[in-house]
């Protein structure tokens, strides 16, 4: 038998751990402890059953469907379970396992250890027994009161809520109903406390742990209809907890949505409270042109200008105004629409309204374009309205006739006119829609002198739907000095051409003598590298020696040719360019390219070509992108005696990539820097050890044709004594021209 101060430890302790710490494996940590300091034991563990008895095993199966205690005083290989082969393996040499049952289901099972053999006598496991009684008892009222707890805040939250919330029993019978719940059916005509004929109840909704939904609509005694969402669960098998929440303004919204779906020129924008786009009615793509995949989850922000991205920033910050209306541009792919918007704050975050309004910034930047024509031109100009009177000038006006703009305005059109009958002629035809130009009249200055001059009419839209009326007056004597221009620049016109026509000539004959000078250079070529190999007879090495310079000199003069000929052509615009795709990653391979890296490290300098990874397959002529390289890449070796060259390409932006070659040669100083591209022109070497041989100074002129050519643009930086650095665009594919109208 158990002592009875052993027994009044026992439960003391255990009630005292129960009571300090609320969280279950806390206690059963500190029971476990207390369990193996009363009894002398190695180990007391507390283990949980999950309801899917994950970690249940063959000892706890045992322990499950018996729900008897297990003790083996001598553990051994031989044990009937393994888990006490493990124990027996980790030392000890005894154990008892109890069962902790809890409305007849195992919960809980009590592991105790020793490391001594028998240590489990009957009066041991009588006081673990009791032990586990007293340890089950408490974990099951802490379970309870937890649930009990939860089970209380819950109803507590639930039934302050501004939602409808019931307790309804199986007969339909009000439990309990908060504010908003009894409000809404005193309005819905209930009597009493019984909801039957207004919700319907089944059966199914009292099974324990069970959920459902519905719709439930009501009518006012004001015929006023509401939709609620209702959620039906079971609290036990005769009770449930009834919530409704009021779908009435986001169903009337929906409909609004489907509305707004219908539109051709109006969608909606849902966006949270972090301003990210989270949803967008089905018609954005057709409204905008822009598919709305591209648009939901990404930042508002990202489709604005700065000036509505502060506008929202400023909504966004609490205390932000709750509604904002105005116009902006969208910046969408490809697009900018111009649209009016309403911006409404919500509980979520903000609902936005965008109409698309092209068609009236069209007219908006007519009248803009028709206030600019106004004032800018050398004209007299004159707004007038439906009455006659001037309502705008520009200062063209002021200067011809002396007044001053404020003594424009309200004045009568007629009282600058002294031909009458010409003017009531013309406004009546331009009332009438039709066309005034350059009728003869004389018009009248404010010193009284006349002024002879013509006149034309045009109808405009004016306010309140009354046409105004712009009257462009050009005095004769400006008309007569703008013929004489327009005969000067018809002149130049044609010297212009002459030119042109010697320019062209000039080309053709560069062509012609170039072609005549490659002819007989290519048979020098020929016979001198046949003798160069022996075709003729053996040669010394002197012999040798002077047919190598005659080679090289003939590559040269080829190349002066070469350079002088595509010069010429391209000044003629008579390149035609052989567009296909090409990897800039395979260009290095080039023969071309490969000699000028040989020729490079041969002088000692480093050579790389860096190819970025998201640079895609580019569309040039590559031909004419080789040469260019050989061009820049040459420069580069000439006017470099040390460091190295760099090339490397980038993506510059979704439609062009960008290529830089790099050097750390002599550079090029501020005076040459405004020549570099001039045809003929070659910077001068100053600085190099070695100078080689002077150029044509057509190789830079003919890489900027090339790259213009092909639609881009090159540009250097420079810095004498640090190196140069040339970079140029390149469209990824070239823009498609316009096909000329049938």
């Amino acid at each position: 038998m158990v002592s009875e101060i052993l027994l009044n430890k026992l439960i003391n302790d255990i009630m005292t751990i129960s009571s300090i710490s609320s969280d279950e494996e806390e206690v059963k940590l500190q029971l476990g402890k207390a369990i193996s300091a009363i009894f002398g034991l190695d180990k007391a563990t507390f283990k949980t059953l999950n309801k899917d008895r994950r970690e249940a095993n063959s000892l706890n199966d045992y322990l499950i469907n018996t729900k008897e205690p297990y003790v083996d005083n001598q553990l051994s290989e031989y044990s009937a379970f393994k888990e006490l082969i493990e124990y027996k393996n980790q030392g000890y040499k005894s154990c008892a396992m109890i069962p902790i049952t809890t409305n007849n289901d195992v919960v809980v099972i009590l592991e105790t250890l020793s490391q001594e053999e028998n240590r489990f006598a009957p009066n041991v496991l009588e006081g673990l027994r009791i032990s586990s009684f007293i340890v089950g008892s408490q974990l099951a009222y802490a379970v309870e009161r937890k649930r009990n707890l939860r089970l209380a805040n819950y109803f507590d939250a639930a039934f302050n809520s501004t939602d409808p919330q019931l307790l309804v029993s199986k007969n339909g019978s009000v439990v309990k109903a908060n504010k908003a719940a009894m409000a809404i059916f005193r309005s819905s005509g209930m009597q009493g406390r019984n909801v039957n004929g207004i919700i319907p109840l089944k059966e199914s909704m009292f099974v324990q742990n069970s959920k459902s939904t519905g719709m439930l609509i009501l009518r006012s005694s004001k015929n006023q209809r509401k939709v609620y969402r209702v959620s039906y669960s079971a609290i036990n098998e005769n009770m449930i907890h009834v919530s409704a929440a009021d779908m009435t303004n986001a169903m009337y919204l929906d409909d609004v949505m489907n509305s707004i779906n219908k539109s051709r020129d109006i969608c909606a924008i849902t966006i949270n409270g972090s301003l990210v786009i989270e949803n967008i009615t089905e018609n954005f793509d057709k409204v905008f042109k822009c598919s709305k995949e591209l648009v939901c989850g990404n930042s508002i922000i990202d489709f604005l200008d700065v000036k509505e991205r502060e506008m929202f920033s400023g909504m966004a910050k609490e205390g932000g105004r709750e509604f904002i209306s105005g116009e902006m541009y969208m910046l969408l792919a490809d697009e900018r629409p111009f649209v009016h918007f309403v911006i409404v704050k919500s509980i979520e975050g903000y609902l936005m309204l965008l109409i698309k309004a092209d068609m009236q910034k069209r007219v908006d930047d007519m009248e803009e374009g028709i206030e600019d024509f106004i004032s800018g031109t050398s004209d007299t100009v004159l707004r007038v309205d439906t009455f006659g009177y001037i309502k705008g000038c520009n200062m063209s006006a002021e200067e011809l006739l002396g007044y001053k703009k404020d003594e424009f305005i309200g004045r009568e059109l007629k009282s600058i006119y002294s031909t009458m009958e010409i003017l009531d002629r013309d406004i009546s035809y331009a009332r009438k829609g039709m066309k005034v130009n350059n009728s003869y009249i004389n018009i009248i200055k404010k010193d009284g002198n006349p002024v002879p001059a013509i006149h034309s009419i045009y109808s405009l839209a004016g306010d309140g739907g009354e046409p105004d009326y712009m009257v462009i007056i050009r005095e004769l004597e400006t008309k007569a000095k703008l013929e004489e221009k327009d005969r000067m620049i018809e002149n130049q016109a044609n010297q212009i051409k002459k030119l042109s026509t010697a320019s062209d000539l000039k080309s053709q004959f560069i062509n012609n003598i170039s072609h005549e000078l490659k002819t007989p250079l290519t048979s020098i070529k020929g016979f001198t590298k046949l003798m160069h190999d022996g075709e003729f007879g053996e040669l010394n090495n002197e012999q040798r020696g002077y047919l190598d310079t005659i080679l090289e000199e003939s590559d040269r003069l080829l190349l002066i040719i070469q350079q002088v000929l595509d010069a010429s052509r391209l000044e003629a615009n008579k390149v035609k360019l052989d567009m296909r795709g090409v990897d800039m990653k395979s260009l290095k391979d080039s023969p071309s390219i490969k000699a000028l890296e040989e020729a490079a490290r041969n002088k000692g300098l480093k050579f790389s070509w860096t190819v970025d990874y998201n640079v895609p397959e580019i569309v040039v002529d590559t031909n004419r992108l080789i040469q260019v390289f050989v061009n820049l890449i040459g420069n580069s070796i000439k006017f470099t005696e040390h460091g190295g060259i760099k090339i490397r390409v980038t993506r510059k932006s979704k439609k062009t990539v960008q290529v830089d070659v790099e050097d750390t040669g002599i550079g090029i100083n501020d005076d040459d820097k405004r020549k570099i591209f001039k045809k003929f022109y070659e910077a001068p070497k100053k600085g190099l050890t070695k100078q080689d041989g002077a150029g044509t100074g057509l190789g830079l002129s003919i890489t900027r044709s090339i790259i213009n050519l092909h639609g881009g643009r090159i540009s250097f930086d420079s810095q004498q004594g640090k190196g140069t650095r040339f970079y140029f665009t390149l469209p990824v594919s070239p823009k498609q021209k316009k096909k000329e109208p049938v």
